[in-house]
């Protein structure tokens, strides 16, 4: 059973959607499964798999006439694609949703994603064969708010790849230079969008520094910009922090491990996350979590972070205050983190979809 998996994402900066795409394919891959990919560019790294080049960058070719051609020419049982699913297919049509943050908080996003995300969403989840998503909290919310039947619906948990792992100085240090930054730190990833919640993480830092409770870390926010985004920098000034926050913009996926791994602590204050990825990433490489206590994230990071309510400000101060401070809750939630990440692999979450490739071919063989 060919698998034709959509990879136009690769090599685009596409943050969330690239990291999913890479790690399917590395777990396909762990199965000893060689499938074929559909991508932009003839030279982005997708391991053992078949590239086909997809000969145009409408996104709407793309999906109306290109990747079916594509899954005919080589013989594809599936397509599997992020988002949306082409309208008609000659084979099964498997459609990965991250998230439904559009639908429940709409205003975090432009008018054009949000016509965009309410077509292709909306019409590939009816049409195509099986949805996969990353946590039961993304299950729960297709079912409330689209209606999806939950027996069309898999559960795949992501993980964090192998590249995610401590680091000594030797190691870190590099990046650190390289990014200008002195340690201690303490980061958080994300693009720059309202639900990443970072404004008021801003806020926080600001009542950390002033109460003297940032142990002397300045907070690194780590993220580009896509959509609809906070200016967070005049935020900052606003706020006097220009010596107490340092804003990197995109960071090439290689540099990442190394900012994980040198920092003091991973601050992850998300209002909607459908999985939260990098909860896993800064805990596989030994950097105690503390987290918004909102959506998928208690799922994704158990008994391994430490957690505060995302709207509560003086709470999210508390909370982080309390973990830069002791040495010995930082120590004890290394050891969980280390832990927790080791639950999840993408070989795992390959299986899982595979299972979900298999169903979703014998309900297309049954139509």
């Amino acid at each position: 059973m060919l698998v034709l998996v959509d990879g136009h994402m690769l090599g685009a900066r596409e943050t969330g959607n690239e990291t999913y795409v890479r790690g399917l394919l590395a777990g396909l891959e762990d199965m000893g499964r060689r499938d074929a990919v559909a991508v932009r560019r003839s030279n982005v790294d997708i391991g053992v798999h078949y590239p086909v080049l997809l000969p145009r960058r409408s996104d709407a070719a793309r999906l109306l006439a290109d990747l079916p051609a594509a899954a005919r020419s080589c013989g594809a049982a599936v397509i599997h694609s992020t988002y949306a699913a082409p309208p008609r297919a000659s084979c099964a049509r498997v459609v990965t949703v991250h998230d439904v943050s559009f639908l429940a908080y709409p205003e975090w996003f432009t008018a054009r994603d949000l016509a965009v995300l309410n077509a292709g969403v909306r019409f590939s989840v009816r049409r195509a064969e099986r949805v996969i998503v990353p946590s039961t909290h993304a299950r729960d919310e297709l079912i409330r708010l689209l209606g999806v039947p939950e027996q069309r619906i898999g559960v795949t948990p992501e993980a964090a790849d192998a590249r995610f792992r401590p680091l000594d100085d030797d190691q870190t240090g590099p990046v650190v230079q390289r990014y200008g930054l002195e340690r201690p730190f303490v980061l958080t990833v994300g693009n720059q969008q309202p639900r990443k919640n970072l404004g008021r993480l801003l806020q926080a830092w600001k009542m950390l520094a002033a109460a003297g409770h940032d142990g002397g870390c300045r907070l690194v926010i780590a993220g580009g910009h896509r959509g609809r985004r906070d200016d967070l920098a005049s935020l900052a000034a606003a706020l006097g922090l220009q010596q107490h926050v340092l804003f990197l913009g995109y960071v090439p996926h290689e540099d990442v491990p190394a900012l994980y791994a040198a920092a003091e602590a991973f601050v992850f204050p998300s209002l909607y996350e459908g999985f939260g990825l990098p909860l896993l990433e800064a805990m596989a490489c030994g950097t105690p979590v503390v987290s918004s206590n909102a959506t998928s994230l208690p799922e994704v990071a158990g008994d391994a972070a430490v957690f505060f309510d995302p709207l509560d400000v003086s709470g999210m101060v508390t909370t982080i205050g309390a973990l830069i401070l002791d040495d010995g809750l930082r120590a004890a939630l290394r050891e969980r983190g280390l832990r927790q990440a080791a639950r999840f692999s993408w070989k795992a979450c390959a299986e899982a979809t595979v299972s979900v490739y298999e169903e979703a071919v014998r309900e297309h063989g049954s139509a």
